[in-house]
């Protein structure tokens, strides 16, 4: 919701209305945001499935008990 384009055109007729200045655009930063972590939650998911399979390798990281 926070990158629909929808809700930034909204913001900019709101501003127009009300005779202010638009703020500048938030909806690439946040696609670009929300990109990341998507993308950040797959290499993380990756990663522990290799590390169930019995590979023995954690990724660098040691798990202590």
């Amino acid at each position: 919701m926070v990158a629909d384009p929808r809700i930034e055109r909204y913001w900019q007729l709101l501003s127009i209305i009300n005779g202010t200045e638009a703020g500048p655009p938030t909806v690439p930063a946040f696609a670009w945001l929300l990109a990341a972590i998507r993308a950040h939650r797959i290499a993380n998911r990756r990663s522990l499935e290799r590390g169930r399979s019995g590979s023995g390798s954690s990724g660098g990281i040691r798990f202590e008990r």
